[in-house]
């Protein structure tokens, strides 16, 4: 029955929650008190001082203006006075990040992203559920592009590799001041990957997407950009045949994380997991965060698209259903539409639909 939809019932009788810890860097931040929390002692003190000149805007539009300022001048101008923290408090794009993804909002800052991220930036993503590479439930926030993304996305795709500024010159044609007007990261030391990979010393990186944007600006075109990059690399190699067995070794923080960059091993490789944090979906309709629910018939599976990373709302389970069939005993079998979904057959265990 393919206009028939599946109860919350039905949708929790069919998926699981993968509790599996994956070591992105909101798993490598310390539990500290946050400078956005609030008691709600402090919360009911009036304020003594008004925002001068400020204050004879309407509310509504101050704060529309905060929502897109940048984290950190966000987070200084609520240091104010309480009138300017109860403004910032009030201001709905931050209100709902606080309550529902307080975390991402340390992230961004723990790695220096702050002047670079807005409230209203990560408020469009919060609202977001799809992974903005695939389409999928995004389960995740990748901080250097602020994208909402799934975990086969960022731990497969070149757009979600963060690349070190030397890299970055180099693979698309930058000069050092091109690269200087990038948003740049500073790495936290941690443990990543759900293989508990560490990651010991820290680094500048920066978001290829945006390096690749920004070389194309810099040459006028991709051609021209892979055009100088070519000849840059055959004159390097040129100068590293005439100077071979006189090289200085590499640094050994430097030469890890070149060839961290150059066998890449996806999910196994601690730099696709530093810009990463588990970003729930703000459901707009229930006013609850949701992070997404795995089939039971694809948890053994690795191939799209029945691979078991794939996380799921209702809407999408269902679309999952009549793309890959009905679950029956546990495995995708028959085609979904010969089953009807209502809630006199609602299932009591997950063997059949």
């Amino acid at each position: 029955m393919d206009g028939a939809s599946l109860s919350v019932a039905q949708f929790l009788a069919f998926t699981w929650d993968l509790n599996v810890k994956e070591n992105t860097l909101d798993d490598n931040l310390p539990v500290l008190p946050l400078p956005y929390y609030e008691s709600d002692q402090d919360a009911q003190r009036p304020p003594e001082f008004d925002l001068a000149i400020l204050d004879r805007l309407p509310l509504e539009l101050i704060q529309m203006c905060v929502a897109h300022l940048d984290l950190e001048t966000l987070l200084e101008f609520r240091k104010v006075n309480r009138r300017a923290k109860q403004v910032v408090n009030s201001t709905a794009e931050y209100k709902r990040i606080v309550q529902h993804a307080p975390a991402v909002i340390q992230a961004i800052l723990s790695i220096g992203m702050g002047s670079w991220i807005s409230c209203a930036d990560i408020y469009q993503q919060l609202r977001t559920p799809e992974c903005q590479k695939c389409g999928d439930f995004g389960g995740y926030f990748y901080i250097l592009g602020c994208q909402r993304v799934c975990f086969l996305c960022f731990t497969g795709h070149e757009d979600f590799h963060p690349l070190n500024t030397i890299r970055a010159e180099w693979k698309f044609g930058l000069t050092k001041q091109s690269v200087a007007a990038l948003p740049r990261m500073t790495t936290v030391t941690g443990i990543y990957t759900p293989m508990h990979r560490p990651r010991q010393y820290s680094l500048e990186f920066v978001d290829p997407a945006t390096a690749h944007l920004q070389g194309i600006k810099l040459h006028g075109s991709q051609s021209a950009m892979d055009l100088y990059v070519a000849k840059k690399q055959k004159k390097l190699e040129k100068r590293r045949e005439a100077r071979r067995g006189r090289l200085k070794p590499l640094s050994s923080q430097y030469a890890l994380d070149r060839m961290l960059q150059t066998l890449d091993e996806k999910s196994a490789n601690p730099l696709r997991f530093v810009a990463i944090v588990c970003f729930p979906w703000l459901n707009a309709a229930t006013g609850k965060s949701e992070r997404g629910r795995w089939c039971i018939a694809c948890r053994h599976l690795r191939t799209r698209p029945t691979h078991f990373q794939r996380r799921f709302s209702i809407e999408m389970f269902q679309e999952h259903l009549k793309e890959c069939g009905a679950i029956v005993n546990g495995e995708h079998k028959l085609p979904y539409s010969n089953y009807a979904l209502s809630e006199s057959n609602e299932p009591r265990s997950p063997n059949a639909i």
